[in-house]
């Protein structure tokens, strides 16, 4: 499966976003990842979900097996159709899935992708009772996400609890000669509030495309909102520090070549007891890599 350092290293998104998504799963902040398709929103969710806290529980809702989250503490749920035709005896539907899901208390849900009324529904209703969330749909702006839940008939209070919206895209790009299409997020939005149904919100990361790179833009509200959700006082100076750890730590995992589920894992588990241990540790195993490869 696609982990954090694997797709920060294919250049769709930088350690400094993802380490801002990390700290958006902390505090329990739904997220949704938009885009065409092919342009990896599920492998961007898959990501993502990777870094929720070893010791929290999630529940993975879908109709097909597209995701696979390397977490010790994950339950997955699959769709199932009616058992007889053209009726509904034993089908198990994604509001099913989520319904069990809260009975279980899942920490957090995630849904591959919303794309029904009853789906977006049901996940509007769970991220509204304080669960995390991530899930992935099809559209191609931020206004566009809510355009979408509004339409799915999500009265604004209920959608009002999507915070975190990501935006993926399919670019063209001429690479040592060749036309090639690169995916890449194009920016990662706050949604403020919401007024008759038109969402207010800060960039907090821009793609430019001159650096080929999201660009972080520092927005005081949306750092203070964050640092309140995760800290018993507002601290915006802390929460730029665990920002910058996190950033380090991904960037060191990836120096280091650490790019599979289970060797990554063990690093994240061990960041959350220690992050300036793990950070340690992790570019000590770096130094050794690199000096095997010079010996080879």
């Amino acid at each position: 499966p696609w982990t954090p350092t694997k797709i920060i290293s294919t250049g769709m998104i930088t350690p400094e976003a993802m380490a801002f998504l990390w700290l958006c799963v902390d505090a329990r902040l739904p997220i949704v990842i938009y885009g065409a398709m092919g342009t990896g929103k599920t492998s961007l969710a898959n990501t993502v979900a990777m870094l929720i806290a070893p010791d929290a529980t999630i529940a993975l809702c879908q109709d097909t097996p597209e995701m696979r989250v390397p977490h010790e503490n994950v339950v997955n749920l699959f769709e199932r159709k009616a058992r007889t035709a053209g009726g509904e005896s034993g089908a198990i539907t994604l509001e099913d899935l989520l319904a069990h899901s809260l009975r279980r208390s899942a920490q957090y849900v995630t849904i591959n992708e919303v794309r029904s009324r009853k789906e977006v529904y049901a996940f509007a209703q769970a991220v509204a009772l304080g669960h995390g969330g991530i899930t992935t749909i099809h559209t191609d702006s931020v206004k566009g996400v809510f355009a979408r839940l509004k339409g799915y008939g999500v009265e604004e209070p209920l959608a009002e609890n999507v915070k975190v919206i990501v935006g993926n895209v399919l670019l063209t790009s001429i690479r040592n000669g060749k036309r090639v299409t690169l995916r890449r997020t194009k920016g990662i939005w706050y949604i403020k509030r919401l007024e008759n149904y038109t969402p207010i919100y800060a960039e907090v990361f821009k793609y430019d495309p001159l650096k080929d790179a999201l660009v972080f833009q520092r927005d005081e509200e949306v750092l203070k909102e964050i640092s309140r959700r995760l800290y018993v006082e507002e601290d915006v100076e802390r929460l730029l520090h665990e920002l910058n750890l996190r950033a380090m730590f991904l960037r060191s995992c990836i120096s280091a070549e650490i790019f599979d589920a289970e060797s990554l894992f063990t690093h994240l588990k061990e960041f959350h007891g220690n992050p300036e241990e793990a950070i340690k540790n992790v570019i000590n195993l770096g130094r050794e890599e690199a000096q095997l490869q010079t010996i080879r």
